[in-house]
């Protein structure tokens, strides 16, 4: 049922709690907290997960190093952009993965899954029109995009 059903919030989000009964809770044995967001960038966890591939700016690179941003985070260095860092992560969701993208501007470029990558360049020709910048609407951009496959040498499957 749904009453019984796990739900992760975000304190920061909670306005208000009322207490609607004073009958007492106790987390069950079994209860296995902080395992069930292994793989949440933020709060949405689920069982599958997806492989994220950020490509980071020099400017930025050392700022990225200095944190470990999520538990199954992996570094490299871009073999073909002299100082540029690559980042990899599994997620099971990136709705909250996608405004700390965005935080980081022009300086990190999304590389993989592919339709992240086609929803950041969405926003970037939205925001470039807002600007009153004229953009094409084909994916040019995106049908120039070396092959990635690569990554997959330098992170695994």
């Amino acid at each position: 049922s749904i009453v019984d059903d796990l739900r992760t919030y975000k304190l920061e989000r909670i306005t208000h709690a009322k207490f609607l009964n004073q009958t007492p809770y106790d987390v069950p044995e079994d209860f296995p907290g902080l395992e069930l967001l292994q793989n949440a960038w933020s709060i949405y966890y689920g069982e599958t997960t997806v492989q994220v591939v950020l490509r980071f700016h020099p400017d930025v690179s050392r700022r990225v190093q200095e944190t470990n941003w999520h538990p199954s985070q992996q570094l490299d260095w871009d073999a073909e952009k002299s100082g540029y860092l690559l980042f990899a992560i599994e997620v099971a969701d990136t709705t909250d993965l996608v405004p700390w993208i965005r935080g980081w501007g022009a300086n990190c470029e999304v590389l993989e899954p592919t339709e992240l990558r086609q929803q950041l360049m969405g926003e970037a020709r939205r925001l470039a029109e807002l600007y009153g910048w004229h953009t094409s609407t084909s994916d040019h951009a995106d049908n120039q995009r070396p092959d990635h496959s690569r990554f997959n040498d330098i992170f695994g499957d």
